[in-house]
């Protein structure tokens, strides 16, 4: 049976495996021994993104995170793996162009073990070679030790690479990324959150949404809609002042958060961030940074009819599942199903430009990092 049949017809974990396993009988039999440790087990909660664009213009965004821990998105640390490589000197690029992909790294790699190994990940597309996009923490510090043992290759090298020919940067070391804190890998974000305390939230929040409720009720929008319409608008706005009133007179114990401040931000009533009643120490990393994870990412639209009735569309891979797991699965779903039906509601002037640009986002670690760590 030849090689091809096993390339087309075997799963990738699994090729990876066999000659992951061919590999360190070779290396031990040379003496030479790849440095393990165990990746830090980061626990993080499923939190869930919201984008509002009801109310006609009233309320640009909301954001709610008040769901439970969802085990999906929890980063296991029952397996040993490649000991970090300092990114500094070297890093694995999402695509290589493919003169340099050839002659620098599969020209230069003599052990064909190995060399199987990275034609696994790195597969041939038009003029250049795609990292495959599922791969894992513990695969991209595999190949980085391979570019170490049995390469020539250098930073410079590959940073030249991606900028001479227009390619993508690894976001930890892209410059127009210089500002943002990273965590374990680029779905990771650490933040530096200041919570609202009983008062603030008082002020900021239940005082600030009532006092926009009151002045949208003397708006021209909801002055000259039908009667249907403001039923429908009322009812919504008052559950939400409802809610608004519940979440504080939990603050009154202590033990209920939600952010006040974000890397410096502050956001007020278009804008939430809560976490409720939970010991908040278990999302935080070691400097005390809250660890936030991109994915499971839930990415749904919510407007209003010709009636005023809130309609909400929620986009998954998996039918009665609303998160999105991968930046993989993002792409899918953008393509075939977030644009087209963002497109007919924008035509039909169901939602504004606004909200079509952020639910139409290439990528949604681009949406949290323009929301937390761009200042105006």
């Amino acid at each position: 049976m030849n090689k091809e049949y096993f390339t087309e017809n075997i799963s990738k974990e699994t090729l990876a495996k066999l000659i992951d396993e061919t590999y360190n009988y070779e290396k031990n039999k040379k003496t030479r021994k790849i440095p393990v440790s165990n990746i830090i087990k980061i626990v993080s909660a499923a939190t869930v993104l919201v984008l509002i664009f009801g109310f006609i213009n009233f309320l640009p965004m909301f954001v709610n995170f008040d769901d439970e821990i969802n085990p999906a998105n929890e980063i296991t640390g029952d397996e040993n793996i490649y000991e970090p490589v300092d990114r500094g000197d070297l890093f694995i690029p999402e695509i290589i162009e493919k003169s340099f992909f050839e002659v620098k790294i599969l020209n230069g790699v003599k052990n064909k073990t190995i060399l199987d190994k990275i034609n696994i990940y790195y597969r041939f597309n038009g003029s250049v070679y795609k990292l495959d996009a599922s791969i894992t923490k513990r695969e991209k510090d595999m190949l980085l030790d391979y570019f170490l043992e049995y390469t020539d290759i250098n930073f410079d090298d590959l940073f030249n690479m991606c900028i001479d020919n227009n390619l993508p940067l690894p976001k930890m070391i892209d410059p127009k990324y210089a500002n943002v804190r990273f965590g374990e890998t680029e779905d990771i974000l650490l933040l530096e959150i200041e919570w609202h305390t009983y008062d603030t939230y008082l002020e900021e929040m239940v005082e600030a949404y009532r006092k926009s409720f009151d002045e949208y009720k003397e708006s021209d929008d909801y002055i000259n809609s039908s009667d249907e319409y403001k039923i429908n608008v009322d009812n919504d706005l008052e559950i939400e002042m409802k809610s608004l009133e519940e979440r504080l007179e939990l603050f009154k114990d202590n033990d209920y958060y939600s952010a006040r401040v974000i890397n410096g931000k502050k956001r007020g009533i278009s804008y939430t961030f809560d976490y409720g009643v939970v010991d908040i120490s278990q999302y935080l990393d070691k400097d005390g940074y809250f660890i936030w994870n991109v994915y499971p990412y839930k990415d749904w639209v919510i407007y209003r009819d010709k009636d005023g009735v809130a309609q909400f569309k929620y986009f998954s891979s998996t039918e009665g599942d609303y998160y999105i797991y991968s930046k993989k699965e993002y792409d899918n779903l953008l393509k075939n199903e977030i644009i087209p039906y963002c497109d007919d509601l924008l035509e039909r002037g169901l939602i504004v430009q606004e909200a079509y640009d952020i639910l139409t986002i290439s990528d949604p670690l681009d949406l949290f990092v323009d929301l937390w760590f761009n200042f105006d």
